[in-house]
């Protein structure tokens, strides 16, 4: 599939009829797709984005099962929280967060654990 038949694929499935409407709902720039035209290759983070990539392992090796799970070294249950839809959107964008990121998310994380305790 070249890159013009996969946005034709993904603006179709929105309903979309211009590359500038499907930059407007990625929120990115008409530029950006008419440099995957021009380049005849989808930046692999769209792909997965678009749900056009069928694995979703980062390299933590933490895979994205289904919307509610995450398996390698630990699970979530989405479904616990309370706010499950924004947790499942912040456990698949974090595959492309770098380790530095990852390192001060998990720091600050546990801090609010501690904090829970008292």
């Amino acid at each position: 599939m070249t890159a013009r038949d996969f946005i034709n694929k993904i603006k179709k499935e929105y309903g979309l009829t211009s590359d500038e409407e499907l930059a407007l709902k990625l929120g990115i720039s008409k530029y950006s797709i008419d440099k995957w035209i021009q380049r005849d290759k989808i930046p692999d983070k769209w792909q997965i984005i678009l749900g056009q990539k069928p694995s979703l392992t980062n390299h933590h090796g933490i895979q994205i099962a289904n919307n509610s799970t995450i398996n390698g070294n630990i699970t979530i249950n989405t479904s616990l929280f309370n706010h499950s839809e924004d947790i499942k959107e912040i456990v698949e964008l974090l595959q492309f967060a770098p380790i530095g990121f990852l390192k001060q998310v998990k720091e600050r994380l546990q801090k609010f654990k501690e904090l829970s305790q008292i």
